[in-house]
């Protein structure tokens, strides 16, 4: 009968020691699972950006005209843009856009140039030139008294998805002058 007691003894005391076993073997895996993790989020966010698409503007040169010239244009645009990023990068447009500075509804577009494909280091040269006569068609069409001008690239990013970047063009724009008494 001792032996019996001794015998459940030690088996109630291994069956202990193999939960405290078990509960040590399911930490260590929940630590190296949380690890596994982490270092898959931050490897994930370190290739993001490796991957991710560089477009820069490099020469790029901005006339802007003066409505009493009408010969000259009110705003001619050119420049290249380059792929600085380690993968190619597809781009559906460029856009020179020019109108209202706050209301993107309110703004005339102009196409630049269609699809093509930047190799990394590769450049694309493009030029444009808008004429006044856009500019008062756009001012009467929106009926506003300012023209503000803005180039915009339309392009994939690694994952499929279609991104969008705009950029205001300084302080190009253009301004009617009422004529009268001054209020100051």
């Amino acid at each position: 009968m001792q032996n019996y007691t001794q015998l459940q003894e030690t088996a109630s005391k291994l069956f202990v020691e193999m939960d405290y076993i078990a509960i040590a073997s399911i930490t260590i895996s929940l630590i190296a699972l949380i690890i596994a993790i982490a270092s898959y989020s931050r490897t994930k966010k370190f290739q993001d950006y490796e991957y991710s698409p560089r477009i820069q503007i490099l020469d790029e040169h901005i006339t802007c005209g003066s409505p009493s010239l009408k010969d000259i244009p009110a705003l001619s645009y050119r420049g290249e843009i380059e792929n600085r990023g380690l993968k190619s990068v597809k781009v559906d447009s460029l856009y020179l856009d020019y109108g209202d500075k706050v209301d993107s509804n309110k703004r005339m577009r102009r196409h630049i140039d269609g699809e093509l494909y930047l190799s990394p280091c590769q450049r694309h040269e493009f030029n444009i030139e808008i004429s006044w006569a856009d500019v008062e068609q756009m001012k009467k069409h929106f009926n506003i008294n300012q023209c503000f001008f803005f180039f915009r690239v339309v392009y994939h990013t690694p994952d499929g998805s279609i991104q969008e970047n705009t950029r205001p063009l300084g302080d190009a724009r253009t301004m009617i002058i009422l004529k009268g008494d001054c209020l100051t």
